[in-house]
């Protein structure tokens, strides 16, 4: 299942639509995999990716957010993707484990203060990469994060569906859970259900973010929510939950939780005119 994963990976990366370069980084968990594009002297954009999905999946919006910025785009350590956890006796425990990684890969890559994007699960991390060490974080870009509303019921469809792992229930979950878009279910036909059935990851659950550390982000933050986020749940709702934060700014688009596929004009947009990008 690993080598068709991986197969897959580099089928994707054939569509990865602007030059980019291939970095392997030792780190205290094990081997991480990050995909480099665009010009070596622009501001950096850390892009963390949505759980299960690995940083191909950026392939929608990286032509864009790659013209003005030095785009990182990190395999999550304990997912589908090229990195490698290198022991299961040493992974994350919380929140500031993973915080502690991602200033970690930073540090490698030599970026000392980055524009972050986080989906999903990848907005869950880098949210506490930003409420542990806000000096490394200009701003913050959190599209469907997990951490703030919903899971529970996600948790619970999903892991039935990885009890069930027939091809209706499957495709009935992706639809629910991701996007009902046929340009999205295409790309991740063969991919979401081997995450189902074949990805055995140990990693922190990306439970509600307490409101004391919510309250703790000092930096800039754009939460971006879709309209037919299932996993998220009712956007308004999420939205009212993180008016405690102090710099904080909210978008509500008609999209799924997979938002930075399903309309990446709209995202792209939304994230470059924060960042104060044309």
């Amino acid at each position: 299942i690993k080598t068709r994963f991986i197969e897959i990976y580099d089928e994707k990366m054939v569509e990865w639509p602007v030059p980019y370069e291939d970095i392997f980084l030792d780190t205290q968990y094990g081997c991480v995999h990050v995909i480099a594009s665009g010009p070596a002297d622009a501001p950096p954009m850390m892009l963390l990716h949505a759980s299960a999905v690995s940083s191909w999946s950026w392939k929608y919006n990286v032509a864009e957010l790659s013209q003005e910025y030095r785009t990182y785009a990190v395999d999550l350590i304990v997912d589908a993707g090229k990195s490698e956890l290198a022991s299961v006796d040493h992974i994350m425990k919380d929140g500031k484990d993973e915080a502690d990684l991602y200033k970690e890969i930073m540090e490698k890559l030599g970026v000392e203060k980055a524009y972050v994007v986080g989906a999903s699960e990848g907005g869950f991390i880098a949210s506490y990469l930003a409420i542990y060490y806000p000096e490394v974080v200009e701003k913050l870009v959190l599209m469907g994060p997990m951490g703030y509303a919903g899971a529970t019921q996600a948790i619970i469809r999903i892991t039935l569906t990885q009890f069930f792992p027939l091809k209706p229930i499957q495709d009935s979950t992706f639809s629910w859970a991701f996007s009902d878009s046929t340009q999205l279910k295409d790309d991740f036909e063969e991919w979401f259900p081997m995450t189902m059935t074949g990805l055995n990851s140990v990693k922190v659950a990306p439970m509600p973010i307490p409101a004391e550390k919510r309250a703790g982000l000092q930096v800039p933050v754009l939460f971006i929510f879709g309209e037919r986020d299932n996993l998220v749940g009712d956007p308004q709702a999420a939205k009212s939950l993180v008016q405690d934060i102090q710099h904080v700014r909210v978008e509500i688009v008609p999209a799924g939780h997979l938002m930075g596929g399903e309309i990446p004009e709209v995202c792209n947009r939304l994230i470059l005119g924060f960042f104060d990008k044309p």
